[in-house]
């Protein structure tokens, strides 16, 4: 758990003839920097992206920032101090919903992106070869200071609360 990480965006995507079935994607980042905004001709077709429910938005919100509000036990990191409440980041939540969508596709879980055309930053960037965490956030127009992804899939992920429980047993980000 780092205090420094401040905003976050979380994406699931189902896909029934899959391996996992559900795959979900975290990225965490800090506030934006003003100065070096990235290729400005490259942008997100907004539309491509279905809107998340303020259900899962709102309780993912709820159960990290519980989390970090109280300090968490990380195995063999240690013991996180409480931290700051995330807030929402729409740039953050497209970088997720594209991981996701494209570790779905190809029942792949990752942090590498598969280099495939549904790995859209790779696309942009360099075809071929998977997209890094830091590509498909500035992909998706999200400047940061620092940058973070948790990812999780499985049958058994359905919820929020799956998401969240299987961060905790392996992630030092929340």
């Amino acid at each position: 758990m780092n205090s420094k990480i401040t905003e976050t965006g979380i994406a699931v995507v189902y896909k029934e003839d899959s391996k996992h079935k559900y795959y979900w994607s975290q990225e965490l980042g800090s506030e934006k920097k003003l100065a070096n905004p990235g290729d400005s001709n490259i942008s997100l077709d907004i539309d491509s992206i279905p809107p998340i429910s303020e259900g899962i938005k709102s309780g993912f919100l709820k159960a990290v920032n519980d989390v970090r509000a109280k300090g968490v036990e990380c195995g063999e990191y240690g013991y996180f101090k409480p931290a700051p409440a995330l807030k929402w980041s729409d740039e953050l939540f497209k970088a997720a919903y594209m991981h996701s969508w494209d570790m779905a596709k190809w029942s792949q879980v990752a942090h590498l992106g598969t280099g495939s055309e549904s790995d859209a930053a790779a696309q942009a960037y360099h075809p071929g070869k998977g997209s890094s965490t830091a590509e498909r956030a500035k992909f998706a127009d999200y400047d940061y200071v620092k940058l973070s992804e948790n990812i999780v899939a499985g049958s058994d992920k359905e919820s929020v609360e799956d998401m969240v429980s299987s961060i905790l047993e392996d992630a030092t980000t929340v």
